[in-house]
Parts: C-alpha cells; structure tokens; sequence
C-alpha cells in the first residue's frame, strides 16, 4: 500500500533553517491566520500567491517539496471527490466540449473544482510546514503557555497539552506500525493490492491487530507515566523557557502583510 509510504504530515524534521527557530506559538499564530486567510481567497489570483507563498515557506524551512508532494499523493482521492462534487453539482452555465471525445462540461463547476481543490492543497501545505518545522514537545509547550491564563477558570492547561503531545508522537509511531504489519501480512500471503473489494479486506486485515499495537502501547505509557509519579502540572518546571524574539515579531508582522495581499486579490 503506497498511501503509507506518502504520509509524512505529523513527522517533525529537525533542520537549521528560521522557521524552526521561531517561536512555537508565533508559528502556531501564523498558520492559524495562514489558514483563514485562505478560506478568504476569492479568485485564482489569490489562489496563485497562496501557491507561491506556500512553494517559498517550504523552501525556507528546508523540509522538503518532494515529501510534500508524497502527501498531497496521499489525499489525491479527496481533490478528486472535491472536484467531482462541484463538477457535477455547480449550477449549469457556459459549456465547454472536450476534444476528441465530444463529451460536455460546465465552465462554472470545472473553474470551482480546481479553484476548491486547490484551497484543500494550500490547507494541506501550511499544515505540513508547521508540523514539519515543530516538534511535539515544542507544540505541547506552545498550547500550555497559551492556555495558561486558562487555569484561573479551572481549565486544566497541563494536561490539554499533554493530551495532544502525546497524540502528535502517536501519528508516526502508528504509521510505522501499519508499515510493519502490511509487510507481516504480505509475507503471509495476503492480498492488499487490486480491486476496491480486495483493498478494503487487505484494510481490514491490518486494522484489527493496529488496534490492538495502540492499546498496548497506551497501556504502557500509562503505566510508565504512573511508575514516574505523574500527578498533573502542579509544581512541574519546564527545561525550555519560550520567549518571543525580534524574529517571532517580525514573522507575525510579515505574515499580517501577506494576508492583507491576499485579500486584496
């Protein structure tokens, strides 16, 4: 199954580039902004710099457009379901015939197919930069310092962001184990290769003992945590103090511009 080998979205990659070193919550805030931003892309102008925008922050952080390309492989049955709905749900307008084979389709539901599924893409690709250039402990950290006025109302912060580093490790750790056990299951003989039917039975065949590798494991993160006296966050201190830099400010100035930008287009 290729879909396991494409999916990298939620694998940190440790380089030295200026989006690592910037602050968690300041890149955290950006993609946030990145994200709403692109749900206020009107046309394919926008669109376009949404491209180029993302094409260049991934160069910057130095992980990878090949890898990218390896997960937007991944979701090609989702752009494909997008772009489905809107070419044959769109209202019926302008039409345009296909060369050789005649067949008619709606100008108005192909531009919103590609112009959606290119929305989906840009989510994707500022979603793989931060999960790329932030390590989980990093993320945890972020969301704690985030939330902390929180706790004034009760709200455990701690132990939210525990909650979510631990599941963030989780990710990779669950796709290497999938890997395992296709190969485990190819070396027996089953089939996960061919038709639909024949997918979804190779599926099921992996999914009952990847269910049970993650209650094992679950298990014993549980146990480990309780053998090392985890009682919450009251009293813990935290190795890496965050602070906000020149950088992180500048990165939040730069990224209110580019979104301004594009809401001009």
């Amino acid at each position: 199954m290729p879909l396991l080998d494409d999916i990298t979205i939620g694998r940190y990659k440790a380089r030295e580039s200026l989006i690592h070193k910037l602050d968690p919550r300041t890149k955290g805030l950006c993609t946030i902004i990145f994200m709403g931003a692109i749900f206020g892309i009107k046309g394919f102008v926008g669109l376009a710099g949404g491209i180029i925008l993302a094409v260049g922050l991934t160069s910057l952080s130095k992980v990878g457009l090949s890898d990218f390309g390896r997960n937007l492989k991944a979701f090609v049955w989702l752009f494909a379901l997008t772009f489905a709905l809107h070419l044959f749900f769109s209202p019926a307008g302008e039409k345009l015939t296909l060369p050789v084979i005649g067949f008619q389709l709606g100008r108005e539901g192909l531009e919103r197919g590609v112009f959606y599924s290119g929305r989906i893409a840009l989510l994707l690709a500022f979603s793989y930069i931060f999960m790329a250039t932030t390590s989980p402990l990093e993320i945890a950290d972020g969301l704690e310092r985030s939330l902390k006025p929180l706790k004034k109302v009760g709200f455990p912060a701690h132990e939210a962001a525990m909650v979510l580093s631990i599941a963030l490790r989780f990710v990779p750790t669950i796709l290497d184990e999938a890997k395992r056990i296709r190969d485990a299951q190819l070396c027996r003989g089953a089939r996960l290769e061919g038709n639909i039917l024949l997918k979804i039975k190779g599926f099921s065949a992996m999914l009952i003992p990847l269910f049970a590798s993650a209650l094992r494991r679950a298990d014993t993160l549980a146990l480990a945590m309780e053998a090392r006296g985890y009682r919450g966050g009251e009293g813990r201190t935290s190795y890496i103090e965050l602070r906000f830099k020149k950088v992180d400010f500048g990165a939040v100035v730069f990224t209110a511009l580019i979104v301004w930008g594009l809401a001009i287009l």
